[in-house]
Order: structure tokens, then sequence, then C-alpha cells
């Protein structure tokens, strides 16, 4: 499935997460709120947010948080708890939005471990320049090296090309190709936080010219202008 229509299942649980509270809420809700019920609601609302929260949103990285995924369910059922009437049907519903928000948090954060999406667009932008980063200080230190016994002149150009892609050993040919991050919108992004990503492995190191030793801090990652009229 891909990360739109995953993302749009999403969406759609949560919708239905508020149709079925509205639903239940018009047939059995109650007006006005008493004090006690109002209290032991926002409790109970607060109890859902923790089991959602814990149930499905933990995860180690900056991939983004379900935020709506734990809200809603946790709103909704302090809601019932403090305006329906009918014990059983209170009772009832918190469980199944409970059970709901949890499926919904763990959804978003499998989704946003998925190739082409995510829940942090600033993350996934930091995380791809520090992976440039390592590779192209792996590639400067393999050049570093080679430069103290070379005092040749090179000229400028793309470094995965001949003649300065064999000054470059095997093992580090495989950091001469950057990334570069691609955001857009999904149509529920602004209410499930999931946007689609598309990563690209356009960028190319660029060799300013000179001897290896005078060129390795100036080498830079740039797109090449193919790709730059491609995108």
């Amino acid at each position: 499935m891909s990360g739109d229509s995953a993302g749009s299942l999403n969406a759609a649980g949560i919708i239905l997460v508020l149709l079925f509270t509205c639903i239940l809420l018009w047939k059995f809700g109650k007006d006005p709120i008493e004090p006690r019920r109002l209290a032991i609601g926002i409790l109970s609302g607060l109890v859902c947010a923790v089991v959602c929260t814990f149930g499905g949103c933990t995860h180690a990285c900056g991939a983004g948080i379900p935020i709506s995924q734990w809200f809603v369910p946790s709103l909704c059922a302090g809601l019932l708890i403090a305006t329906v009437d009918r014990a059983s049907v209170r009772r009832s519903a918190t469980v199944v939005i409970t059970v709901c928000g949890t499926v919904l948090c763990y959804h978003f954060v499998e989704l946003v471990h998925e190739p082409g999406c995510t829940g942090s667009p600033t993350w996934e932008m930091k995380v791809c320049a520090d992976i440039n980063n390592v590779e192209l200080n792996r590639v400067r230190d393999l050049l570093r090296s080679r430069g103290a016994g070379d005092a040749t002149t090179y000229p400028a150009g793309w470094l995965d090309e001949r003649p300065l892609v064999d000054l470059v050993p095997d093992g580090g040919r495989a950091g001469l190709h950057g990334r570069t991050v691609a955001i857009s919108l999904f149509w529920h992004s602004w209410f499930t936080g999931l946007y689609h990503k598309q990563t690209r492995h356009n960028l190319r190191i660029w060799y300013p010219g000179g001897t290896l030793l005078q060129a390795v801090d100036l080498l830079e990652f740039r797109q090449p202008p193919e790709s730059v009229a491609a995108a």
C-alpha cells in the first residue's frame, strides 16, 4: 500500500472516531453536564491519552509524533464519559475509542518509518544533511590520505567521473553520490501530521581543482544541471 493510501486510511480512522462520537452524543447525550461527570470525563480522557501514547506512540527517532491520533480519541472518550447517561453505552464506547486511538497511533508510527512517508519534514531534512556530511567527510579523509604522497594538480570536475574517480578507492565510491529529500502534502496532512517524502540520490561531489591537499576541504555536494532540469 502506498504512503498516500495508507495515510488516507489513518485519516479515515480519525474521522470515523469523530463520527462515532457525534452519533452517540446525539442519541444518548444529556444537557446540562454535571460538574462531577465533567471531572470524570476529563480524567477518563487523560487515561485514554496515556493508553494511546504508550500503546502505540513511542519510538526512538524524530520522524514524528501522532498528535491527532491520540488527542481526538482522548477528547471523544472524555466527552462520552461526561455526557452519556447510559453506563453500558458509555463504557463500551470508551473501550472502542481507546482501542481505535492506540491502533491509529501505532499505524502512524509504522507509516513514518516507511520510505514514502514522514511525520516531521524538518527531521527528515536534518537526517539527509547529516548523512551527506558523513559521506563527504569520509571521501575527504580518503583523499587527504592519498594527497600526502601525491602533489599532482588535477582539473576541476565531478569526482565520480574519470580521471578523478580513479583517485577514490573502490570502497569509498559509494559515498560519491549524496541525497536530497522532497516533502509534499497529502490531502490529510493538516490533521494527520503525515507528509509525502521522496528521497533522490541526485547530488554529486564537485572537485574544485588543484592538488588533493588543496582541494580536499573545498569538496562539496552539488546538484548537476541535468538533475535540476529533470526536477
